[in-house]
């Protein structure tokens, strides 16, 4: 039913080269403290230091992000299914933020942000015209090792679920479900399958 695409986990996530000084004025307007959306300023960052090949804009936002599996079943469809990555300033990099945070202070959230790993799955069940969202995790961590467990950990989890008996298991209890709100409907389907929490995110800053 799933197929592994293997995404590749990048170890060293820290911007060290730094970039044209006509390039600093480039926007990092609307900084994703919660997230990995990159700014503007970011991305030309990223793209001087080699994390183009990783970039993408899966759900409209351009991250350093990886397709992770693919889904063979007609009434399952992931919604997306990514492995993403944010990095922080070292370096000549760093040094060339510090003397512009004085022209632009926004260039203080670059060198404030940590780096961090995430995992973000979303499985939709589709029949006549009926959309149901039957999971959707999201996990961040801001270490490496952490997170190679948390992926190999959601993996067999992935592999050894009943997707078709949980689909049911929903569908018994749609009016306990459907009373709750947002993110709450959330939370009780991962309660239900075996997670404390259907987000477990890091703030970059």
């Amino acid at each position: 039913m799933f197929k592994n695409l293997y995404p590749v986990v990048l170890k060293n996530l820290v911007c060290t080269t730094p970039i044209s000084e006509h390039l600093l004025i480039s926007s990092a307007d609307y900084y994703d403290k919660d997230g990995f959306e990159l700014t503007d300023l970011e991305l030309v960052y990223y793209k001087v230091n080699n994390f183009d090949t990783f970039l993408n804009d899966c759900l409209n936002h351009y991250c350093v992000q990886e397709q992770w599996y693919e889904l063979d079943n007609p009434y399952f469809t992931l919604e997306h299914s990514l492995i993403l990555h944010r990095c922080s300033f070292g370096g000549e990099a760093r040094k060339q933020l510090e003397d512009y945070k004085y022209i632009n202070p926004k260039a203080s959230y670059l060198l404030q942000g940590e780096a961090k790993w995430g995992l973000d799955f979303s499985l939709d069940h589709i029949y006549n015209g009926k959309v149901t969202e039957v999971l959707h995790i999201e996990q961040d961590t801001r270490s490496y090792d952490q997170f190679l467990e948390m992926k190999d950990g959601f993996e067999v989890f992935v592999q050894n679920t009943d997707w078709e008996d949980f689909y049911r298991f929903l569908n018994s209890h749609r009016d306990e479900r459907e009373s709750l709100v947002g993110f709450e409907q959330n939370d009780w389907k991962a309660r239900k399958i075996g997670f404390k929490k259907a987000e477990v995110t890091q703030k970059s800053i």
